[in-house]
């Protein structure tokens, strides 16, 4: 079993961004990885499809329902990500030649501050976590678990996501918890640092849905 990390944004030294990313190298094992494989690997996942139409992120159930997200949104939300964590059942990137190597991949981003891009970030937004569906793998807690493991030890405030109607009661086995407001909008508590100014609950929602919208954007110009 292989775990992956890719750097997409340059961190700043001392930086409590640097310091997870470090922690999830050093005591979780993560390898890192380049963008241009990421690239590669993205391009393995977006083409998979089995016979009974179940893609990388999406199956159906007995009575036809779908069940996950569209697998497109994975290109629309690593645009803006910070930080990319792959499963694999390969010891290395390289090893991975097609979507049924590929576990299960988180995305996410640290809160950003307007005014200052070196100050310490405190919290946490999930754009995506999902376990490959065409072979049921399951890895996603993998991911997630070393993720709020590491984000309890360094002292962030919260992490937070936006989630599927199925995916709710999943989330919830991890302490995430239903804001009263939004339906789909989840945050996990972790008491952590304090000090700086929280982002409002809807604008944080309005980013991850800025993403959907744009990953929509992409797969309908796909199909045209």
């Amino acid at each position: 079993m292989g775990l992956f990390i890719c750097l997409k944004k340059p961190t700043y030294k001392n930086d409590l961004h640097n310091e997870i990313e470090t922690e999830l190298i050093h005591a979780y094992g993560y390898n890192i990885f380049s963008l241009e494989e990421f690239k590669r690997i993205l391009n393995l996942i977006l083409k998979a499809k089995d016979s009974s139409g179940a893609t990388f992120c999406k199956k159906f159930d007995s009575t036809g329902k779908s069940q996950g997200i569209n697998t497109a949104m994975i290109a629309g939300h690593s645009m803006g990500s910070d930080t990319i964590l792959i499963l694999s059942n390969k010891d290395s990137i390289e090893e991975i030649q097609n979507a049924d190597d590929i576990q299960a991949i988180l995305i996410f981003n640290y809160e950003e501050n307007d005014h200052d891009e070196s100050v310490k970030k405190f919290e946490i937004d999930i754009f995506i976590l999902c376990s490959n569906q065409i072979t049921n793998s399951g890895g996603g807690k993998i991911l997630l678990q070393s993720l709020i493991d590491v984000s309890r030890r360094k002292g962030m405030r919260t992490i937070s996501l936006v989630a599927s109607e199925t995916a709710v009661n999943y989330y919830k086995k991890f302490g995430f918890r239903l804001d009263s407001d939004l339906h789909d909008f989840m945050t996990l508590q972790l008491g952590g640092r304090k000090g700086l100014k929280r982002k409002s609950k809807k604008k944080k929602r309005k980013s991850f849905l800025y993403s959907r919208k744009y990953s929509r954007k992409q797969k309908k110009s796909k199909i045209k």
